[in-house]
């Protein structure tokens, strides 16, 4: 599967999850120059949406049970277009 990227070449990830030891392994896993994955994590939906606002990431990985919200009928209101989606539960 080929995926596409930002214009300086790094795939832009965004790690939604209100546990902050997973957000941190997931951004030890992806933050590798070799792989050039840029990653930026939030541990709520309000940090997730102020993310965003930064900057539109290539891919999003989302706990669907956040404290604040509920994960994925909140993200397809945000997205007219969603280009795929994968989700999961724990």
């Amino acid at each position: 599967m080929r995926c596409v990227s930002s214009a300086n070449g790094w795939i832009r990830v965004l790690v939604v999850d209100d546990d902050g030891d997973f957000v941190r392994l997931m951004s030890r896993m992806l933050a590798n120059p070799v792989r050039r994955y840029q990653v930026m994590g939030a541990r709520s939906y309000q940090e997730a949406l102020n993310a965003l606002q930064e900057s539109r990431p290539d891919l999003i990985l989302l706990d669907l049970m956040l404290p604040d919200k509920s994960g994925l009928p909140n993200w397809y209101t945000r997205s007219s277009r969603p280009r795929s989606g994968m989700t999961s539960r724990s």
